[in-house]
């Protein structure tokens, strides 16, 4: 492994449980000598368990001779796992979050968040939700959001 004096961060988009494609790493991780294919199997590994078919974003972190693989998901990865994990309680294809979920996805949305108040967060995400078709406390996002 190669010496690295300043710290590299490199950012690749994949699918939760994939091998991400060599056509997508190759170029970013050339020019720093490291290896495609124990990278991507080590991303396939860490994304397999809570990420699997979902999109998220990988940061690679290079410093002196370790390589730390970090997962960043987006508001609306958050948002397609909770509905898997209720999908997946209940047996049913309804797509719908309740009120824990939001906030517990805001929470997490809100120290990234370019929002004021942790009001504002939850607004974002519930805009994410329609953005994706799923429903907040089976009510459509607009509903939902003049409640709040």
């Amino acid at each position: 492994m190669k010496y690295f004096p300043k710290k590299q961060i490199i950012k690749v988009k994949t699918i939760g449980g994939e091998l991400p494609s060599p056509m997508t790493l190759a170029p970013k991780l050339g020019p720093y000598g490291l290896s495609n294919k124990k990278i991507s199997e080590d991303i396939a590994k860490k994304t397999s368990k809570n990420w699997k078919n979902i999109l998220v974003m990988v940061y690679i972190l290079a410093y002196k001779k370790s390589l730390v693989i970090r997962i960043k998901p987006y508001c609306s990865s958050l948002i397609k796992r909770e509905v898997l994990k209720n999908q997946m309680e209940k047996n049913s294809n309804f797509n719908s979050i309740n009120l824990n979920q939001l906030i517990k996805i805001s929470k997490i949305i809100y120290k990234r968040s370019y929002a004021k108040t942790f009001i504002g967060c939850v607004k974002e995400v519930l805009g994410t939700c329609g953005s994706i078709k799923v429903l907040v406390e089976n009510y459509k996002f607009k509903q939902f959001t003049k409640k709040v």
